[in-house]
């Protein structure tokens, strides 16, 4: 006969912490958690040219980066990409400018050296052919002296550093709209993944209790053991999740991991659990998390 298992020690421990979850629920812990889901966007107006900033972030597991500006403002949109890969970290980020100007189908100009060109030539032909001088219609209709430009393409260099320089100014406030949205996200993500770690720890606790019950029902040694063995790695890992939560910085992938870990450790216990009578306190705890990882693939 297997000798009588001392299991005091360990009640009390497990009564214990029980205890004081159900006791009092731990309030809401201050997270720095940040989303990876966000929208910004700003206006701006600089002389006859005013433009429009839109910012969008979605799930990705590293950092993707679009920025959509028109043609010549490619210093723009190096300038933005910068800030972007120095503010965030991970997410599908696409951000996108629209230019406008008064003038919305650009201008008229004449370029000057084409227009001498067809002077100088009308004056040899009326030299050799004779005849009159080409009416200022007929000048103005020769391939090249006029001219459509664009809106950039019409600006004074001066005029444009100023403009590039108001644009990528003004591209900080969506950003800075953005990752206020991704924070506030995110602390309302950190609060429910932290009550879902909470009924996590509490369904380990009756898991430890459950089995301290088979064990001294049946007197078996192993009972006890292969439950314990689980539930230490498994509130371990909860508490390490709950400090990723309150810590600096982006916790994404560190959370993800600590999922996998969970996974692991849980799957371990159902095993255990055909011969140890917990079942289903293992079931429940499988379904809290699943919810954590679904929540925590949100989470920078």
């Amino acid at each position: 006969m297997e000798a009588p298992v001392n299991l005091i020690p360990l009640r009390r421990k497990i009564t214990e912490v029980e205890a004081e979850l159900i006791a009092e629920r731990p309030p809401p812990q201050k997270n720095r958690v940040r989303s990876m889901t966000g929208y910004g966007q700003s206006e701006g107006r600089h002389g006859d040219h005013s433009w429009r900033w839109e910012i969008r972030s979605k799930n990705k597991a590293d950092l993707g980066i679009v920025v959509s500006v028109p043609k010549k403002m490619q210093r723009v949109e190096r300038a933005c990409r910068r800030k972007i890969q120095e503010r965030l970290s991970r997410g599908d980020v696409w951000a996108g400018l629209t230019l406008t100007n008064r003038a919305e189908q650009g201008c008229l100009k004449i370029d000057e050296e084409r227009l001498q060109e067809v002077l100088a030539a009308a004056e040899r032909i009326a030299a050799l052919v004779g005849g009159g001088k080409p009416s200022v219609d007929t000048i103005l209709g020769a391939p090249g002296v006029l001219r459509m430009v664009g809106q950039e393409e019409g600006i004074p260099e001066a005029e444009r550093e100023a403009l590039i320089e108001a644009i990528t100014a003004d591209f900080e406030v969506a950003l800075f709209d953005l990752e206020k949205w991704r924070r506030r996200e995110g602390k309302a993500l950190g609060h429910l993944v932290d009550s879902y770690l909470f009924e996590l720890q509490l369904l380990a606790c009756r898991c430890a209790r459950d089995g301290e019950a088979q064990a001294e029902a049946k007197a078996r040694t192993y009972v006890l053991k292969d439950v314990e063995e689980e539930v230490q790695r498994i509130m371990a890992h909860v508490e390490e999740a709950r400090g990723q939560l309150r810590g600096a910085g982006a916790s994404g992938r560190a959370l993800e991991f600590i999922g996998q870990e969970l996974v692991r450790e849980l799957v371990t216990l159902k095993n255990k659990a055909k011969r140890s009578g917990i079942g289903m306190r293992a079931k429940e705890m499988d379904i809290y998390l699943q919810r954590i990882r679904e929540q925590v693939r949100n989470i920078e």
